[in-house]
């Protein structure tokens, strides 16, 4: 459809105090609720082939806090966070230490994804490098909370996320901690070239119809899972290569729903499965979840002719 205007509510620009810390799978599992409950924002970043899960929790930065009251700080130094990633690159000799100088921990992470992007071993290798450069990197921030919210996923990449219903803030449903636990197992099953980080955090739900996260239930929280694969810049035959394989990947992560969970995947971000059961699978499911005869009808009305349709929704809807 066409946009024609847009009504914005905001809210005043406000600091941030951002916490990261790593936890073990079973400690997520067991301290979720606590979690969720306690702070304003949470994400996890699950880190697949360890038992490693980075936590990154986020509330308003308080007259407390400024007293110096509720901060940890983090003694060392950007060169001694960084040195798993930059120990493995120069493991190969192609890289020496003056080629490493001033790169990101994001610009390292690219360059050894880039080596062997779908190489299961050599992906093993890097998760737990990032997972132990996460390690080191405990500690407190403060920032703006559109600095502070965001985050620095490096270089070109696909992407699938799925919104699944998490419960409430009172009382979270931990169906979608067991959904990662099952994706999680399924990736080390299958040895998918999956690399860091599988990304989950948690929103309210919405009042619209055609969101993933809609719900009657204003309280209802909703949990945003997304799956990643890097794309190499330059190599064109690899980034064929890591397209087919993240399909397959992509077919994983909806594999392992549970079909009564009414999981959806982001708008922005779905694909038409290739295989046939699989695209039925997808329609079936949005075909349950959205009202399409409303979706027709209102076509119908305001676009008889089909003029802003696409073969994407047109699958879906017609």
């Amino acid at each position: 459809g066409v946009v024609y205007e847009v009504t914005l509510q905001c809210v005043p620009a406000h600091r941030l105090l951002e916490h990261t810390f790593t936890l073990t799978q079973e400690e997520v599992e067991a301290r979720h609720s606590e979690l969720i409950k306690r702070h304003k924002h949470v994400r996890y970043h699950w880190i697949p082939y360890t038992e490693d899960v980075v936590v990154t929790t986020c509330d308003n930065y308080t007259l407390w806090n400024r007293l110096g009251f509720g901060l940890s700080k983090n003694a060392l130094s950007e060169a001694e966070r960084l040195e798993p990633l930059r120990d493995l690159l120069l493991e190969s000799g192609a890289k020496t230490l003056q080629d490493l100088q001033g790169l990101s921990f994001a610009d390292l992470r690219t360059m050894l994804l880039e080596e062997k992007a779908l190489d299961v071993e050599h992906i093993k290798k890097v998760n737990r490098a990032e997972a132990e450069f996460w390690r080191r990197s405990e500690g407190n921030r403060i920032g703006y909370s559109d600095e502070i919210l965001q985050f620095d996923c490096g270089g070109q990449q696909w992407v699938l996320e799925m919104a699944i219903p998490a419960g409430t803030v009172k009382q979270p449903s931990h169906e979608d901690i067991q959904y990662m636990k099952r994706l999680l197992r399924a990736i080390e099953e299958r040895q998918v070239p999956a690399p860091a980080p599988i990304e989950q955090r948690w929103t309210a739900s919405s009042s619209a119809a055609l969101s993933p996260a809609s719900s009657a239930l204003p309280k209802s929280i909703y949990s945003w899972i997304g799956i990643i694969m890097y794309l190499p810049l330059d190599d064109l035959k690899a980034r064929a290569e890591v397209t087919q394989r993240f399909k397959g990947y992509a077919s994983l992560m909806r594999s392992v729903l549970n079909p009564f969970l009414q999981a959806q995947e982001h708008w922005a971000k779905i694909e038409l499965p290739e295989n046939e059961a699989e695209k039925q699978e997808m329609i079936s499911r949005i075909r349950a979840r959205y009202p399409v005869a409303r979706i027709k009808a209102l076509r119908n009305q305001f676009d008889p002719n089909n003029i802003l349709g696409n073969d994407l929704l047109d699958t879906l809807f017609l």
